[in-house]
Formats: structure tokens, C-alpha cells, sequence
């Protein structure tokens, strides 16, 4: 499945490159600074919220895809060196959050990350079987994007 160039609860003069595979800059209003999230799916015409798995730069739990950050080239260097993918929850926000919350797409992992985030999926234990399936569904579609040839 092929997503779409833009999503539609951005104006033209926003950021339109933001889609499923995207790596996310966040403003975090609570803590005051911006945060970087993996997209996993957009708003829904449906209203559902769109998804993401948040990242850090330290490894804290179990349930963390740890990978080095040259392979996250479009994210800032991080003190420790490394990129953490945390399917430790998942993180939901609504057009009027996403508004809000101004996300900026700095890059898009690649394939190989995709395929490595998606075998990791298969060992993570934190999250819901519900939110599990969300989250393998999501890189499955992502895989299958960046799989097609242009």
C-alpha cells in the first residue's frame, strides 16, 4: 500500500511530508521541550488518532530497540551515542493534539530499520495484545511502502 504524500489535517503551508515511517519532531507542551517519534499511522477519516512509538537516547527497559544513531541519520546526535525505539506504549494523538502539538518529518527510517523494528515487534512483551497487533500491522504496511520500487 502505497500512503499518501501528505496527509490532510495539515494545511499545504505545514508540514505535508509527514506519514506512516516517519521519524517525528514533537513540541511536548508537559515537558516543555520537543520529542522525536516514530509515525506509525495517521488520523483516520473515522477519527481515529493517529499512532507513534516514542524514542529516546537511553535504553531503560526490556521492550527498547536499541540501534545505533547513524542509523537514524536524520535525527540530532544523541549524548549516548544511540537511538531507542520503545514499544513500551504507544503513543495516540488527535488532529486537534497533532495541531497542537506542531510535528515536523525529519526523515523516514529506512527499510532494513523497518524490517529490524518489525522482527524486534515479535519479542516485545510491554504492550497490549491489541496494541501489539496495531504496532506489527502498522510496520507491516511501512515495510510494504518502502518495498516498492519508484
Amino acid at each position: 500500500m502505497n500512503w499518501p504524500k501528505t496527509s490532510s489535517i495539515f494545511p499545504s503551508s505545514d508540514r505535508t511530508d509527514l506519514r506512516p515511517g516517519s521519524i517525528v519532531r514533537i513540541f511536548a507542551p508537559v515537558a516543555g521541550k520537543e520529542k522525536y517519534q516514530l509515525c506509525l499511522s495517521l488520523p483516520a477519516p473515522d477519527g481515529a488518532a493517529a499512532r507513534f512509538l516514542f524514542l529516546n537516547s537511553e535504553a531503560k527497559f526490556k521492550d527498547h530497540y536499541v540501534v545505533d544513531n547513524s542509523r537514524v541519520p536524520c535525527l540530532p546526535p544523541s549524548r549516548t551515542g544511540e537511538t531507542c525505539f520503545c514499544f513500551t506504549s504507544i503513543i495516540r494523538m488527535s488532529d486537534q493534539q497533532l495541531q497542537v502539538m506542531r510535528p515536523t518529518s525529519m526523515g523516514e527510517i529506512d527499510l532494513q530499520l523497518a524490517v529490524d523494528l518489525r522482527a524486534f515487534a515479535d519479542t516485545v512483551r510491554a504492550l497490549a495484545p491489541a496494541d501489539m497487533k496495531l504496532v506489527k500491522e502498522a510496520l507491516d504496511l511501512i515495510i510494504e511502502d518502502l518495498s516498492i520500487p519508484f
